[in-house]
């Protein structure tokens, strides 16, 4: 038995939701999805996954207040506008001038932050306490105040509070690199000591079927790196690094069904991806999908289960086994890992998670056996600073890989004793450790 997951090591998200509504065309073609769900996000596996909404969007959140609301065809004097660089605008106003809150959306296909023909659509009211009027969540993004030219530019950076409007997701056009492309559009709006406090988002997402070695499979190509493109990968630099950021996808199983959350369901573009014990990566350019199989060869730990995380240069792969070697794709990897006996009759082997020193090659073909948490040894750590002495232990294995758990039974080993002597081997100072 073997599970394998895909993910990276910063924390994600993103939005599967974004795959109804579109009538696929012939196996290789992708559709920009243009409708979302009534459910969003869907059934989420963690707390990280039902964050989905705004992982995977371009954020917007300048709030500009009209100096004359009625100049640019908005109705109520507390309307804000958020502008964006893709030819859309959104103004948050009311129907009824003596509204006592703002209830409708405008929006501005033509991007000019002129609203008398822009396209309305009602607001879900919710409640400050999060309680909606309509269905959902209230979303409360927030960011810091400033004051710009002749009407106020707001970004606010404390969490808003009182009664909530949002826009639900809706699709719009937008204009990016001189193309037209679909996108799903959604936002929210309050006031917080008499300040407006809103924010929009755009997500851009692709659907359509792949061909793996035969078999057609479901595919969704999500826009990771927010920049509303589909397929790109990006890279920026930060601190004197160079760091990548690129779009990812998703492969449905043999049912159909995607998985329910991305932290484990999705590949980055140029990372490989597991299909029917097969691994491929997957090239979307010009809405095209195509499959290419990437050689593998397999992974053999000695214990009875086992869980590694293989950090290579397009991502990582998690990979769970136990007794049979597992296979992954070819390539060098960087190992974080948990080794575990504790699947016995008598459920006490030990547990044991760490990091190797040394990077794994997999090959193709070839298996590649490593052993993992065994000849465990301890060594103390001393460092001395404004005239304190802190003592702390350190824990290697065989191979001399980091380990920082060792559980026993399910729990955490006691915390040793440590003796400190002088020269003639007097004990002059006792203290039992603390884990922290």
């Amino acid at each position: 038995m073997k599970t394998i997951r895909w993910g990276r090591c910063a924390a994600f998200g993103a939005a599967v939701m974004l795959t109804a509504g579109v009538s696929l065309a012939a196996v290789g073609d992708l559709t920009y999805c243009t409708k979302a769900p009534a459910a969003w996000p869907p059934k989420a596996s963690s707390a990280l996954d039902r964050t989905f909404p705004l992982l995977y969007s371009a954020s917007y959140r300048v709030v500009t207040v009209p100096a004359d609301p009625a100049a640019v065809g908005l109705t109520h004097a507390d309307a804000v506008v958020i502008k964006t660089d893709v030819g859309i605008c959104v103004a948050f106003d009311a129907d009824d001038v003596k509204a006592k809150t703002l209830n409708v959306a405008r929006i501005d296909k033509t991007g000019k932050g002129t609203f008398a023909e822009a396209e309305t659509v009602k607001l879900v009211l919710s409640t400050g306490g999060g309680a909606a009027v309509g269905s959902g969540v209230t979303v409360r993004t927030v960011q810091a105040a400033q004051t710009i030219g002749t009407g106020r530019v707001l970004l606010l950076q404390s969490r808003a509070s009182g009664p909530s409007s949002r826009l639900e997701p809706m699709p719009v056009t937008i204009s990016k690199g001189g193309k037209a492309i679909p996108a799903i559009l959604q936002g929210t709006y309050s006031k917080r000591g008499g300040r407006p406090v809103a924010s929009i988002s755009l997500a851009v997402a692709a659907e359509g079927k792949c061909e793996f070695g035969g078999e057609v499979r479901k595919i969704v190509v999500l826009d990771g790196n927010r920049n509303l493109t589909i397929g790109d990968v990006t890279t920026f630099e930060r601190s004197g690094r160079t760091f990548t950021s690129g779009d990812c996808y998703m492969v449905a199983g043999a049912d159909g069904k995607f998985p329910p959350g991305l932290r484990y369901g999705r590949a980055l573009m140029g990372q490989a991806v597991e299909v029917s014990g097969r691994y491929y990566r997957v090239d979307v350019t010009g809405m095209k999908a195509a499959s290419e199989e990437v050689p593998s060869g397999s992974l053999a730990i000695d214990a009875k289960w086992w869980n590694c995380t293989l950090m290579g240069p397009t991502g990582t792969i998690t990979v769970t086994g136990g007794a049979e070697p597992v296979r992954a794709p070819v390539g060098e990897y960087r190992v974080n890992f948990r080794v575990s006996d504790n699947r016995g009759a008598d459920g006490k082997g030990p547990t044991i998670t760490g990091s190797s020193s040394k990077s794994i090659t997999i090959e193709a073909g070839k298996t590649t056996a490593v052993r993992y948490g065994d000849g465990l040894s301890a060594s103390i750590t001393v460092s001395k600073q404004a005239g304190k002495v802190r003592l702390g232990v350190t824990q290697t294995d065989a191979n001399g890989s980091s380990i920082s758990a060792l559980l026993a039974g399910g729990k955490r080993a006691e915390a040793p004793v440590v003796e400190v002597v002088d020269k003639a081997g007097k004990i002059v100072y006792t203290a039992k450790m603390a884990y922290g």
